[in-house]
């Protein structure tokens, strides 16, 4: 049997057929159409992931083990990139994250972790990575609620409630 304490990438997959997943704590799957599948999955330690899996191979996306608390809902492009939202361990705040099997990109975060006031569940992600996401974001003393999309750096507001848009000259 797995030690719960070591639990982390490649090991966490490897629990998985130790008898350790608990079969009443997988959230609701997204499927990509290669057929490829991500979802949240519970293990009877407490500890929660995001895999992504073909039905032969599982990959860990992230961990509640290391950087996250809590994951939200989730997306998977064509190349099994996930993007999900979750809550951030030992930081105020929770954001949009995307991974694919490394290290974990923010997109957006709230509070302590980056300018949103909260981000929405229900992120969207495309072929190129970009990751689409409803928020209200933080711009001064204003919030400012809208969709942005973003990769890891800079969010942009696809359409916000100042009527800010890509389209717009000025967008945020």
């Amino acid at each position: 049997m797995t030690s719960f304490s070591t639990l982390r990438g490649a090991a966490l997959v490897a629990a998985t057929s130790d008898g350790l997943v608990d079969p009443f704590r997988f959230g609701p799957p997204v499927l990509n159409n290669s057929g490829v599948a991500a979802f949240n999955m519970g293990l009877r330690t407490g500890w929660e992931a995001i895999v992504r899996s073909d039905g032969i191979t599982r990959t860990v996306i992230a961990s509640d083990q290391v950087r996250f608390t809590r994951f939200g809902d989730l997306s998977i492009n064509a190349s099994g990139q996930v993007a999900f939202e979750a809550s951030l361990r030992n930081v105020t705040g929770e954001g949009i994250f995307r991974g694919s099997g490394g290290p974990v990109t923010m997109i957006a975060g709230t509070r302590d972790a980056r300018d949103f006031d909260f981000v929405r569940v229900g992120p969207s992600i495309n072929a190129r990575g970009t990751v689409a996401f409803s928020g209200e974001r933080i711009v001064g003393s204003d919030f400012i609620d809208g969709v942005y999309k973003g990769r890891g750096g800079q969010v942009t507001a696809v359409h916000d409630d100042t009527g800010v848009s890509e389209t717009s000259p000025a967008t945020r």
